[in-house]
């Protein structure tokens, strides 16, 4: 399994709820349809500030024709 972490500053508290909305609605219903995707997760962490973790599964196809 991969994971990836991301910590976001500065997010104007008063949008939270609307920056949660927009990602649920359209960035993780695209990242459902990755090959190996395994799941996305937003979280709180106050002050304004945001960490997401993506994580997914190792492809088990070659990620380019060139690759045998």
């Amino acid at each position: 399994m991969h994971a990836t972490i991301r910590r976001y500053e500065g997010v104007d508290t008063t949008r939270m709820s609307e920056v949660v909305s927009k990602v649920n609605q359209t960035l993780v219903p695209q990242l459902r349809e990755l090959p190996g995707f395994s799941g996305y997760y937003l979280i709180e962490a106050g002050n304004g500030v945001l960490a997401r973790l993506v994580s997914s599964r190792p492809s088990s196809r070659p990620t380019s024709p060139r690759t045998s």
